[in-house]
């Protein structure tokens, strides 16, 4: 029988807290560069799409390496099985640390490109420096997230989950 620290139904079947809604737009915030490049250039693969100005420089290509360690997590969020290797459990566990400098990393690239003085960020640049505070803030003070971040469906469940 096992003990439950939040409702039953914040679990899921493999009886690890699942990924709430405020972590999952974390983790995709974290990694919108790189998942934009690609929905994108999928979407509109034969034609030439035109960037507003106000939006130009923050999708530069360059922000999509700060994205890597967010994509590293966002893949382990997604693989979050009894099957999954050791490297989805062990980014799994690092995720915090891995979207805390996937965080870091891009706001020193935003920096760089535009310039660390205040009056050199526009509307939409102090949107996503927000938005990067938030998903940070949520993902390191939030109870519940340091909770699912601890938690990976044990591998001794494979065979459990082969049945079903």
């Amino acid at each position: 029988m096992h003990r439950y620290k939040y409702p039953y139904d914040r679990y899921n079947r493999f009886h690890v807290v699942k990924v709430n809604l405020p972590i999952a737009a974390s983790v995709l915030f974290l990694s919108r560069h790189i998942l934009t490049f690609l929905f994108l250039g999928i979407a509109f693969s034969r034609t030439h799409i035109a960037i507003n100005d106000a939006f130009g420089g923050l999708f530069d290509p360059v922000y999509m390496l700060s994205d890597i360690p967010a994509l590293l997590v966002f893949l382990a969020m997604l693989a979050r099985h009894p099957n999954s290797g050791r490297p989805a459990r062990i980014a799994w566990r690092l995720g915090p640390y891995l979207l805390l400098v996937s965080a870091v990393g891009y706001l020193v690239l935003l920096g760089r490109q535009i310039g660390f003085g205040p009056g050199n960020f526009g509307w939409a640049a102090w949107a996503m420096i927000l938005g990067t505070a938030t998903a940070i803030g949520y993902v390191f003070l939030s109870p519940y997230a340091r909770d699912v971040f601890r938690e990976f469906p044990d591998a001794a469940l494979r065979d459990d989950a082969k049945r079903k």
